[in-house]
């Protein structure tokens, strides 16, 4: 018999061979899922790269065919990251093979300033947006509208038209801004509030109240009373604004005020915050 042909074919038994499947995989930012990585071999194998802090590996080695986890960990940072692996066996003849983890980037996205108070005027704002993604935003006001395309991709503006307020009212509503979704939207809010424009009330239309004031609720309530505020009721108790004028012109300034067995606190916009009993 041939030696030569003897030897060629043990060589050729003894040769290790290693596949694995699949040979990359992508993770979400949040909530990330396991991925198993199935092995083929004819020998003993091992992931023999160190892993980075960000994942680990369950059943690293093993024997003939068999399979390992890779276990990656939410990506708090604003930034997309990968890692490859090898895959070795562990005879003579060893062969490789490589597996690689990739992990997308954390939606980030901020907005500048949250909230915003305007005056009863029409008038344009902008709100700053930083983000290291596609952003859209979406309002459902009548009184509110968005100059040009709003959506936007990484950091830029949005400008904001305000129409007047011609009501007695104040009125507020919300903008929402919205990632593109990477692995996971973020959203985040702006609340706008608008001033309401001053009547004013035609003459006897809001009525006088004597009261006494103080910087607390009991100095209000055993003082004499020293002034006049208008509401429109003419239960002081149940006033939402205080005005200062009898036309409404002005809104009563910030303190406490007591009429007979009520009290209440006004801010500095007239509104009442709190009441309660003397």
């Amino acid at each position: 018999m041939n030696m030569s042909i003897i030897a060629s074919s043990r060589l050729r038994a003894f040769t290790d061979t290693l596949t694995i499947s699949p040979t990359s995989a992508s993770s979400q930012a949040n909530n990330p899922s396991s991925q198993s990585v199935g092995v083929t071999s004819n020998a003993s194998w091992s992931v023999t790269t160190t892993p980075p802090s960000w994942f680990t590996i369950s059943g690293g080695s093993g024997s003939n065919n068999g399979s390992f986890t890779v276990n990656p960990a939410t990506n708090t940072t604003f930034s997309s990251r990968s890692f490859t692996l090898t895959v070795q066996t562990q005879g003579a003849t060893p062969a490789s093979a490589t597996f690689t983890i990739s992990q997308v980037q954390n939606d980030e996205l901020t907005i500048n300033p949250p909230n915003k108070g305007v005056s009863n005027a029409a008038q344009n704002y902008d709100i700053a947006v930083t983000s290291n993604t596609t952003w859209t935003v979406s309002e459902g006001l009548n009184w509110a509208e968005f100059i040009g395309t709003p959506d936007g991709s990484g950091n830029g503006s949005v400008t904001v038209k305000v129409l007047s307020n011609s009501s007695s009212s104040d009125r507020s509503g919300s903008i929402t801004f919205t990632t593109g979704s990477q692995s996971g939207s973020v959203t985040k809010t702006h609340t706008i509030t608008q001033a309401a424009t001053p009547p004013p009330f035609n003459p006897g239309e809001l009525t006088a109240h004597n009261v006494s004031t103080g910087s607390t609720a009991s100095q209000a309530c055993n003082d004499t009373p020293s002034g006049i505020v208008y509401s429109q009721s003419s239960n002081f108790g149940s006033s939402s604004t205080l005005y200062s004028s009898s036309r409404g012109e002005t809104k009563a300034s910030s303190g406490f005020y007591s009429k007979d067995s009520s009290v209440l606190e006004v801010g500095n916009n007239g509104v009442v915050s709190n009441s309660g009993f003397c």
